[in-house]
């Protein structure tokens, strides 16, 4: 699976396709990351709340935890024909797809379930966030710095962490009650 969706990504190269990938490389840097958590977590913590934006960051926070445990436990190697951007560490899971996951997944949840948007914004922003997800994943896999089973592991980690920060509000809630 890995190497035959390799050889597809490899008949989409060219100009244009490779500088919207880089585009997208650098949203899902590290540095790109930590920009754009620390930009949505002030508007989320405005808009709604900063125990919502504590959220946001916390989920960050442990899915770098979490990848990185996941990367020094399992230690696959990258693929040999990566081109195009600098990449170094282990392959497995991806960090970007698991870091995009997490804040893309997290700011929909919180457009779709508890932000004041009404209607077609709602699903305008959901739509985008699902985009960004994907496209950051693409990415990796465009430049061949994934293979996909890193991507799709980097996915279903970080939604494992989505789903866990989306009970804190509740949980929070509960214990607020119970007291």
């Amino acid at each position: 699976m890995d190497r035959s969706f390799q050889t597809y990504m490899a008949g989409w190269r060219g100009e244009s396709a490779t500088a919207a990938m880089k585009a997208l490389s650098g949203i899902g840097s590290t540095a790109g990351i930590i920009a754009i958590t620390l930009a949505v977590a002030a508007i989320v913590g405005w808009r709604m709340g900063w125990r919502h934006a504590a959220i946001l960051i916390g989920a960050m926070i442990a899915g770098y935890g979490l990848n990185a445990v996941l990367k020094a436990g399992i230690g696959r190697v990258r693929p040999s024909d990566a081109w195009g951007i600098a990449v170094d560490g282990a392959s497995f899971p991806s960090a970007n797809a698991m870091l995009g996951m997490i804040l893309f997944g997290l700011l929909a949840m919180f457009a779709v379930a508890r932000s004041g948007m009404r209607g077609w914004l709602k699903g305008t922003m959901a739509a985008i966030c699902f985009l960004m997800i994907l496209l950051l994943g693409l990415s990796r896999l465009y430049f061949h710095v994934h293979y996909l089973s890193d991507i799709l592991a980097g996915y279903a980690s970080g939604l494992a962490i989505v789903a866990g920060a989306m009970l804190l509000p509740f949980k929070a809630k509960e214990i607020g009650k119970g007291a």
